[in-house]
């Protein structure tokens, strides 16, 4: 299942990173193993995070983060739990 494009909100796991509300982002695509959001800054790769996205709740790690024209793109491996 593949579904593109939202709003959404992401919050950093690791707790020296993870202060404050969470961040308003976009995703771009998501899938079953992974998910790629649109951000406004760099996050560090193999950090934690929970995003909230159409009524669920996505856990995963961060596996890569791109610098674009507009901003960072992340890219992020689902947890199975």
């Amino acid at each position: 299942m593949t579904v593109s494009s939202g709003a959404a909100k992401m919050k950093c796991l690791d707790p020296i990173t993870s202060i404050g509300p969470p961040t308003s982002v976009t995703v771009l695509e998501i899938d079953d193993r992974q998910v790629t959001i649109k951000v406004d800054r760099p996050y560090i790769p193999r950090t934690g995070v929970q995003v909230l996205f159409d009524h669920q709740v996505i856990l995963g790690t961060i596996t890569a983060s791109t610098l674009t024209d507009d901003g960072h793109t992340i890219q992020v491996a689902r947890t199975t739990l």
